[in-house]
């Protein structure tokens, strides 16, 4: 899924997990809602000097806001 500002209408202090949610993606579970756990875990794909960062973070605590511009790899693919 690619978050490009300004495509996605959504508020930027929604968290990941709740994005991908009211999506009807739910592969990516809650468990500790502390960033713990990993149960929450998504992929965040940036470009980086020409080629992709791939970057593992926790969807419960990770803010819309502070991924756009990214692309997300979830378990549905």
């Amino acid at each position: 899924m690619h978050l490009e500002d300004g495509v996605v209408d959504v508020d930027p202090h929604l968290t990941v997990l709740d994005f991908l949610r009211d999506r009807g993606l739910i592969g990516s579970k809650e468990g500790c809602a502390e960033g713990e756990c990993g149960a929450c875990a998504v992929v965040l794909v940036r470009p980086e000097e020409g080629r992709s960062r791939y970057v593992a973070v926790n969807s419960c605590l990770t803010l819309v806001g502070s991924v756009l511009g990214g692309e997300l790899l979830t378990v549905e693919g």
